[in-house]
């Protein structure tokens, strides 16, 4: 593809601009830390039985996984669950160069750019604020899907044409999963997976690292 068929680039945020697991692996420490005082266990083994979920099953109902396998109470469990939503460390994440290259190219062509991420609004925005952006943030549009419409719903993009004047034929989205892909095929604009976008303009993007 070429970037400059492009005015209007819109990315995903959990593992297409960056590794969730670098936020999340920090909430799992911090939470390990808890149940392992409340229930007298082995903090090494809370912690790995978080990792490995993960590696198998994603975030998803890793706190039901957790609360069977160390009978916790659900006052506990609850607990952990607002600790990852309010979890922030400011600029504790950093970007990978390609990312990072990438985004700096787009400014500097003048391209608009775009966040959109479906999830609990709160830890979006604090996994936003969790990232070294290189002072890129400020030319950034950052929209949380699920105080709109969330992917792969089609209003969700009538919404941000509306909002923010995007040209639907100049407009591609780029991100790592189905519900992506679903996403731009609804409102019938072009789709790439993050890794394809970079490999076929890693030359473009060298330059700007």
């Amino acid at each position: 593809m070429n970037i400059n068929n492009y005015d209007f680039f819109l990315f995903d945020l959990d593992n297409t601009v960056y590794n969730e697991f670098d936020f999340l692996s920090s909430v799992y420490q911090y939470n390990s830390t808890l149940i392992s005082r409340h229930c007298n266990v082995d903090y090494d083994k809370i912690f790995d039985d978080f990792v490995n979920y993960y590696k198998s099953y994603g975030n998803y109902k890793i706190y039901d996984f957790i609360e069977g396998k160390y009978n916790l109470n659900q006052e506990l469990k609850m607990i952990l669950i607002v600790n990852q939503h309010n979890h922030l460390i400011p600029n504790s994440i950093k970007l990978d160069n390609q990312v990072t290259s990438v985004l700096k190219l787009l400014r500097k062509t003048q391209k608009s750019l775009f966040i959109v991420t479906n999830g609990t609004p709160k830890q979006q925005r604090n996994k936003v604020k969790c990232i070294d952006w290189c002072d890129l943030e400020k030319d950034i549009e950052f929209i949380f899907a699920n105080e709109i419409y969330p992917k792969p719903n089609k209003l969700l993009f009538d919404y941000i044409e509306g909002k923010f004047c995007v040209n639907r034929k100049k407009a591609i989205y780029i991100g790592d999963s189905n519900t992506d892909r679903e996403f731009a095929n609804n409102s019938n604009i072009n789709f790439k997976y993050m890794k394809d976008f970079i490999n076929e303009n890693i030359n473009s993007f060298t330059s700007y690292r």
